[in-house]
């Protein structure tokens, strides 16, 4: 009787240990591993909310999958291929959850799908697989300034600011109302649309360096990609604000420790199981035989 209460406890501790082990793993896997991402972009102080409030629903965000091509130790040294996934809407809340695409990835929130009259901060940003949730927001236009591209004479663009003076990314236009030539100077007038705000600005270009006109527009998706490869790089001038809030890269993704011992742990507890069968079994046997 005593033999085989022996071994029932060499069978029951090798499972209660194996049995432990695989809990911690699955904890730790469900933990750190999630594929789901939950963004929220909520309406800031200067917007009203509620039923008589800001629509926060139906914004479009483009996902994009990112793969590292350089990796560089240095901050801001590494630099990756970006790759559009999918585009997902946000409900009326301004939420939305979306699998990540890759372990490091983009979202760009597309300024045309905004709220009339409202801009964003961050339009694009840049996660890893350790961040599982993030919430950006959303401002209300205060005043918009035209202006000048400081490598040219004659392409410009429009800032928007909310009312904390804070650089806001918005759907515009830029019109070019009038023109007047005189000797080598061109002066045109341009006129800006934000939503329900104008503004329109009066300026000279040089005949001589002047081109077809046009306009420059930095929420175009295709500029922002690069916008953010600039970011990585280190290279993108930026308002400190943007500077506080862009994620960088700072690690080389891909070979993962933890997920070794991932593996390892559970192979290595089933060998310990698997040991523990056999060398109780044989224990069993030889106690009988001394026995007989």
């Amino acid at each position: 009787m005593k033999r085989k209460a022996g071994l029932l406890v060499v069978l029951l501790l090798s499972f209660v240990i194996f049995s432990c082990t695989m809990t911690v793993y699955a904890d730790e896997d469900k933990n750190d591993s999630s594929d789901v991402f939950q963004l929220t972009l909520y309406a800031d102080d200067s917007l009203a909310t509620g039923p008589d409030g800001v629509d926060l629903s139906g914004i479009k965000i483009d996902v994009y999958s990112s793969e590292l091509t350089d990796y560089n130790a240095e901050p801001n040294g590494s630099t990756f291929t970006h790759n559009e996934a999918f585009s997902v809407y946000t409900d009326a809340e301004g939420k939305v959850q979306f699998s990540r695409p890759s372990e490091e990835y983009l979202i760009f929130v597309d300024v045309s799908t905004l709220p009339r009259n409202t801009g964003i901060a961050i339009p694009l940003k840049f996660y890893r697989k350790e961040i599982t949730q993030d919430a950006l927001a959303i401002s209300k236009v205060d005043h918009i300034v035209i202006d000048k591209i400081e490598t040219s004479e004659d392409d410009f663009y429009v800032n928007a600011y909310n009312r904390e003076g804070t650089r806001i990314n918005v759907d515009y236009t830029l019109t070019e109302i009038s023109n007047d030539i005189s000797g080598d100077t061109k002066t045109v007038c341009l006129e800006a649309r934000v939503g329900d705000i104008t503004e329109t600005g009066v300026y000279s270009i040089p005949v001589s360096e002047q081109k077809e006109s046009e306009i420059h527009c930095v929420e175009d998706a295709d500029d922002m990609l690069a916008y953010a490869e600039d970011i990585e790089k280190g290279e993108n001038d930026t308002s400190e604000e943007m500077k506080q809030n862009e994620e960088v890269i700072t690690g080389k993704s891909g070979y993962d420790r933890k997920n070794v011992w991932k593996v390892f742990i559970p192979v290595a507890v089933s060998f310990l199981l698997v040991g523990g069968i056999i060398f109780g079994w044989q224990y069993h046997k030889k106690r009988v035989k001394k026995e007989k």
